[in-house]
């Protein structure tokens, strides 16, 4: 309790100076009919070739920039948007140096931009000296969190949970402290266009799909996928202090696919509604709003994705919906799309040279032509095309064919007056985002100071209150876990672990290194409890094993010491991380049945939690839910494991193989109470610059007369999970006037946070009950009102739903009024921090003068015990009211001297209880 007070009031001295003194400020820039003046001056100076290189995303091989590379040429000669950092392509190098070399490298980016820019050359078309414009390039990366291979960079950041993980809390809070410790990290590194997050919808998980999104995606319910997405983008942009463009993907959406989107072009059939009711919901809900709003995206990359609802009979010609004009524009057309777009917002192609895209425009060994397929891209309405590593048939080499790529648009933007408008409206949408990052451009704005690397990778807090939060009990249920596992391990008994493993290497000619061991997890249980930690079990009683440990023993003729060991082993704990180990793991189980029966069997998934069937979960003591295996979670493995933590996340997914259904867990639960009030707005605190505020009168009780509207609340819905409601959900209010035997009246309406609303007439006087049902959760208290002609005072009554008999008339109804300043009270109910200050003196000196005393009387041992004795007696009467135990109002109600008496008695009392304990000690 102390520490809430203490948290509370930093807090409110944090807001406090971020009002006087913002951390930073978010510039804002609608696009509008009038592009910025700075914009429109720029696009004055640029000439053909630097328009058309505003559009492109580029991507290039290697961890330096080699002055003589043809990709130093290719920055030097043609004003590229930006460019896009991958591991695939060894831009970066291993760890210790994974950092300071991306630094570099980026620097090395942004200055080679710079110098490019201070050269003077000779105009082609005109003869006329030209310097070109320095615009900073855009330099993107995507970082998914989870580790390899969703991350580009394997090591140097913070590890950070999966999105699933994030989901799993079902905490949009920490969803934005994840993102904060992102943003600010890429930041860091100078990194200022970020591919995420993906707002895709795992609605149907299936580990048989290649294009299954496992923990990449933040769940299957539009609604939360939303809010949590809006967090993370909200925290990108505070954490990189507003330096970060967020572009979201892949919309539409590709949580249905059935395939890869990188192996062929895939297709989803649902109609345009189906979509707009789910795949497209959290990108409308990150498009709401826009500017100024951080919780808005600056972007979204456009997926090679088609879709029957709007492209109609899908046929092998059919174009993906990136590169699909009348169906991308469609979309857009679709509110909130359509004011995000004319706000400034930015589309972005997927990758152009995916295989997928190469095998759809050049079926078998038909030429392929890289400039064609980003023409089409680009008239479909992509701003930014993100060329990856292309090469057209008539090109040697992707710098080739980037080249040709700039040539053909630069020619066309001369002969074509309205491709060259066409360019010119990306363009500027372009320069606006580019000002809103870098208001002046500078090559000191672009890149970063080099003292913002030594905080990265030093904040490990956040994702272990992530790992606590998500940890989900999947099998038993939370009420059976006892009964199957009373107790954990214990000294004598012998543990196994078999544990997955994972590598990775940072590029490719970088050491391959274990992301996941097979000891992680023992380790971390030996650390916490074993003899060097909490000494609950002994540390040879622990034998370490992977999956791949356990084929060996399968192939050997002979008895294994890892069959010795499962022989011998009270307990099995397996750690699941890739479903590539799904197999093995299925032939474990299947192998040894016999073995196994008697023992204690825990699986921990530290990836997806859909990948068991009923019938691997049937074998299970318990399964447990981790999705992510950044050292954090092991730690709360571990927890988990001796029953130190109570799992308190849920899964954000169904999970087919224990019944869990996630629609069935966002309704609302039917074992609930449904609260009603009426919802009667505060009047607002009348203050004066120059006086003191005025304490408001009592909230008066409402009056009512026939033809006045009445608005009616509900309290907050939850869900089967104890969560919030997802917005929309469907709630009736139901009026019954005259008695049960009078008419009815149903109005419906939707949840926003959680809580209902509705407005009802008052039309004839006498009794009007009013209650609320949603969903199976029926169970409502009613809110009565007896109405008359003349107007009623105190005339609402909440009647509890198992009530018999109206209970007394209570105006509590009524918003509470806000507590004056001098109440000993805040509105939680906890004492205020003044109170339990001179409490705290009353305890310090008290116990002193105890001490004094037992010291005097005895001996400096009975002093200490006198003073112990003082000090509990005035912290257990300190705690009885602070507590508000039984029969503690007559202690309150005597205002503060009342109460700092009642501490005083209890210290009184504890010295008397020492004064017994010596009196006893001498007699003995």
């Amino acid at each position: 309790m102390r520490n809430n007070k203490f948290l509370s009031l930093v807090l409110l001295l944090v807001l406090g100076i971020s009002l006087i003194n913002p951390a930073f400020e978010y510039e804002v820039h609608a696009q509008g009919e009038t592009p910025p003046t700075q914009v429109l001056a720029l696009l004055e100076r640029m000439t053909p070739e630097e328009r058309v290189g505003q559009l492109f995303l580029i991507s290039f091989e290697g961890a330096e920039i080699d002055p003589e590379s043809k990709f130093a040429a290719l920055l030097a000669n043609y004003p590229i948007g930006g460019v896009v950092l991958r591991a695939e392509n060894d831009n970066f190098v291993a760890s210790p140096e994974t950092i300071n070399t991306t630094y570099q490298l980026i620097a090395g980016l942004q200055k080679s931009v710079w110098e490019a820019s201070r050269q003077t050359y000779a105009d082609s078309t005109t003869s006329e000296t030209h310097l070109p414009a320095y615009i900073p390039l855009l330099i993107g990366i995507s970082q998914e969190g989870g580790g390899a291979p969703n991350d580009q960079i394997i090591s140097g950041l913070t590890p950070l949970p999966s999105p699933m993980a994030i989901g799993a809390t079902w905490k949009t809070e920490l969803a934005t402290a994840t993102g904060e410790i992102l943003g600010r990290e890429l930041a860091a590194l100078g990194i200022n266009l970020y591919f995420g997050p993906s707002l895709d919808l795992l609605t149907e998980p299936n580990p048989d799909k290649s294009g299954d999104m496992g923990t990449r995606s933040f769940g299957g319910n539009p609604y939360w996928v939303g809010e949590m997405g809006k967090g993370f983008i909200n925290g990108l942009h505070i954490g990189s202090n507003g330096k970060m463009l967020v572009v979201a993907k892949h919309f539409p959406g590709r949580g249905s696919a059935d395939r890869s989107p990188a192996e062929e072009i895939v297709t989803i059939r649902k109609t345009f509604e189906e979509l707009k009711g789910n795949e497209l919901a959290p990108f409308s809900a990150a498009a709401s709003g826009f500017f100024p709003d951080l919780e808005n995206m600056d972007g979204l990359l456009i997926s090679h994705i088609r879709y029957e609802g709007f492209q109609g009979n899908i046929r092998p010609t059919t174009r993906p919906v990136s590169l699909d004009e009348k169906s991308l524009t469609l979309i857009l057309a679709s509110a909130p799309f359509d004011k995000w777009r004319a706000a400034g917002g930015l589309t972005i192609s997927d990758d152009l040279g995916s295989r997928a895209l190469r095998d759809f425009y050049a079926p078998g060994n038909d030429d392929f032509f890289a400039r064609l397929v980003a023409r089409d891209a680009f008239l479909a309405g992509n701003d930014l095309l993100y060329l990856g590593n292309i090469i057209s048939s008539d090109s040697s080499d992707t710098y080739a064919t980037i080249t040709k790529t700039l040539e053909f648009f630069a020619q066309k933007y001369r002969e074509d007056s309205a491709f060259a408008t066409r360019v010119d409206e990306s363009l500027i949408r372009i320069l606006t985002q580019k000002t809103r990052l870098y208001p002046s451009f500078s090559l000191n704005a672009a890149r970063p100071s080099l003292s913002g690397l030594e905080e990265i990778g030093q904040d490990q807090q956040i994702t272990f209150n992530i790992a606590q939060n998500a940890a989900t009990l999947i099998s038993p249920s939370i009420k059976d876990l006892d009964s199957v596992l009373p107790s954990p391990p214990v000294l004598q008994e012998r543990i196994i672990f078999i544990t997955d493993t994972q590598t990775a290497a940072q590029c490719g000619l970088c050491v391959e290194h274990t992301t996941f061991s097979s000891s992680a997890l023992p380790e971390a249980v030996l650390r916490l409890y074993g003899e060097r930690g909490g000494d609950q079990i002994i540390d040879a009683n622990i034998s370490t094993y992977s999956f791949e440990d356990f084929l060996i023993s399968v192939a050997s003729e002979e008895i294994s010491f890892f069959e010795n060991n499962l022989r011998q082993a009270d307990w099995v704990i397996i750690s699941l991380a890739s479903i590539e180990t799904l197999p093995i793991l299925r032939q474990l189980l299947a192998d040894n049945q016999t073995i196994l029966r008697e023992k204690k069997i825990i699986l921990f998934s530290f990836t997806a939690p859909y990948l068991l069937d009923a019938t691997d979960i049937s074998k299970l003591t318990a399964y447990y839910g981790l999705y992510s295996y950044a050292p954090p979670f092991l730690d709360v493995a571990a927890r988990l494991l001796f029953k130190e933590l109570t799992p308190v996340g849920a899964s954000p997914v169904s999970i087919p193989g224990t019944s869990y259904d996630l629609n069935t867990a966002t309704q609302p639960d039917p074992a609930q109470l449904l609260t009603l009030n009426l919802a009667v707005p505060l009047e607002p605190s009348l203050v004066t610059p120059e006086a003191e505020p005025i304490t408001p009168a009592p909230t008066p009780i409402p009056m009512f007369l026939i033809g006045d509207t009445l608005a009616v609340r509900t309290g907050v819905i939850l869900d089967h999970n104890g969560r919030t409601v997802p917005d929309n959900t469907l709630v009736v209010f139901s009026l019954v006037t005259g008695g049960e035997s009078g008419s009815h009246l149903q109005i419906e309406t939707e949840t926003v946070g959680g809580v209902a609303r509705a407005n009802f007439q008052l039309d004839q006087a006498g009794l009007l009950d009013i209650r609320v049902a949603s969903g199976e959760a029926n169970v409502s208290e009613t809110l009565r009102l007896d109405i008359s002609g003349e107007g009623v005072a105190a005339a609402v009554t909440i009647i509890p739903p198992d009530s018999e008999e109206t209970p007394t008339i209570s105006p509590a109804i009524s918003p509470t009024p806000e507590r004056d300043s001098s109440s000993l009270y805040l509105d939680g109910g906890q004492p205020r921090l003044g109170l339990w200050f001179i409490s705290l003196l009353l305890w310090i000196f008290g116990a002193w003068l105890a001490f004094l005393a037992g010291r005097q009387a005895k001996s400096v041992r009975w002093g200490i015990r006198w003073a112990l004795c003082v000090l509990l007696g005035g912290l257990l009467s300190y705690n009885y009211f602070a507590l508000n135990l039984s029969g503690a109002s007559w202690v309150t109600a005597g205002g503060i001297i009342a109460m700092l008496g009642f501490v005083l008695l209890g210290e009184v009392f504890g010295w008397l209880i020492g004064w017994l304990w010596l009196r006893r000690d001498l007699g003995e």
